[in-house]
């Protein structure tokens, strides 16, 4: 709720806006299905926060789609209903053909260069929303270069982040989440590359190595390191076919699903239950055919409780490769992890695990 009464009204037309919103939202309500908590956004007052960020006529369209609903059901309008709402208008205003509903006057005014003068004798407001849009523009620019060097965690200006003594405080795995939040590089520790890419690696004060002194990891804190690297090998068992197998597994805090391998469900043999689904990256909509499996369960490799994880999409290859798993060589490069001793097993990543498996997120991993 913070997130979206801090949300910048949408503009009318602002089809970019609405995507985001919507896929924001989207996630949001794939929670409340798993999470008790999240009903709270079914509350009266909390929708019509939503409500407020969105353009005036598609509020207009929604009071409309709320009573139909109430008289039709004989129950109010629920989050999840305004999700689908949000989502209906923008693939109505993003249709290639008829979206833009901009008549010929205003494009044309939009790429005239006349003076501000001329029109606003001809009555049109067009040039005072350029103006007000660019000292929007201005105001963002002048406010985002006086934060370049300002600590992202803190946001005080005399410091950064690899400088915050707050920061420092964090546990490990907190740094590596709100680093990953934040689309840091975990080797500068600045917005705009990732790590991969990085050419001013920060060099660590403890050790002398290339990395950020604030990620540097103890000796006596290297078995904690150890159990969360190994959490990338698992077990899935599915009670159906009794049958378990070994595989690598990716945590994705920005995925709204769980998926796997349609090599997985192979080995695991099971089919599932054929449908399509609508998969939203990036602001690309695409439909794919998919299998939806149910009852699967996982553990650590070392372990056996079970976790059971919500339905599953297959899909033919995952968005990460065997290629991210960190090697035993690529530890042995850090003297302070050479108590490490990975396990490697002959899979592939068979399973992308994301936030609608809360169960297995909170179960210390």
């Amino acid at each position: 709720m913070d997130k979206i009464n801090n949300w910048p009204a949408i503009k009318s037309e602002d089809i970019k806006s609405m995507q985001a919103f919507s896929l924001f939202l989207r996630g949001c309500s794939n929670l409340t299905e798993h999470i008790t908590y999240m009903k709270e956004l079914d509350l009266p007052l909390n929708m019509r926060s939503i409500i407020l960020k969105l353009p005036y006529k598609i509020r207009e369209r929604w009071r409309n789609v709320a009573c139909d609903l109430q008289e039709n059901s004989g129950q109010r309008a629920l989050f999840t209903d305004l999700v689908a709402f949000i989502e209906k208008q923008v693939k109505v205003a993003s249709d290639p053909l008829f979206g833009n509903i901009m008549d010929f006057q205003q494009l044309n005014s939009k790429n005239s260069n006349k003076s501000f003068t001329n029109q606003k004798k001809r009555g049109s407001s067009y040039a005072t929303n350029v103006i007000t849009l660019n000292n929007e523009c201005a105001s963002e620019n002048k406010s985002k270069s006086s934060k370049s060097h300002s600590c992202l965690y803190c946001l005080l200006s005399n410091h950064t982040v690899d400088k915050c003594f707050k920061f420092k405080e964090k546990p490990h795995r907190d740094k590596v989440n709100f680093i990953k939040e934040k689309g840091m590089c975990f080797g500068c520790l600045k917005i705009g590359h990732i790590s991969r890419e990085c050419r001013g690696r920060l060099d660590c004060s403890v050790c002398h190595q290339k990395h950020p002194s604030v990620l540097h990891i103890d000796k006596e804190n290297t078995g904690a390191f150890s159990r969360r690297l190994q959490n990338h090998l698992i077990q899935v068992r599915s009670p159906k076919t009794n049958t378990t197998v070994q595989t690598y597994a990716f945590l994705d805090p920005g995925s709204t699903g769980t998926f796997c391998t349609e090599s997985l469900a192979r080995k695991l043999q099971l089919k599932g239950k054929r449908t399509s689904i609508q998969l939203q990256t990036m602001g690309h909509k695409d439909i794919v055919s998919t299998n939806i499996i149910s009852g699967l369960q996982v553990a650590a490799l070392d372990k056996n409780d079970f976790i059971e994880l919500p339905d599953i999409i297959t899909q033919k290859l995952m968005p990460v490769s065997k290629e991210n798993v960190p090697l035993q060589e690529d530890i042995d490069r850090w003297p302070y992890l050479q108590s490490i001793k990975l396990h490697n097993i002959d899979a592939d990543v068979d399973l992308l695990i994301g936030t609608d498996a809360p169960k297995y997120w909170s179960h210390g991993n």
